[in-house]
């Protein structure tokens, strides 16, 4: 999990070019945010509170 939590050189972000995931791709920008709510350093309650986000997208 801590190989995570560098903004710019960490292993999801590696693995995603690595896989070629689009640039607009918002799993591996999600994923360090995960693992920094399971370790402790994002609190999961405030994450809660927020709600629920969705991306809609017009024809």
């Amino acid at each position: 999990m801590m190989e995570t939590m560098d903004i710019k050189d960490n292993y999801v972000m590696n693995k995603a070019q690595e896989l070629q995931c689009t640039p607009t791709c918002l799993v591996p920008c999600a994923v360090p945010h995960v693992c920094r709510m399971e370790s402790g350093m994002l609190s999961k309650t405030l994450a809660r509170k927020m709600g629920d986000i969705s991306i809609e997208f017009d024809e």
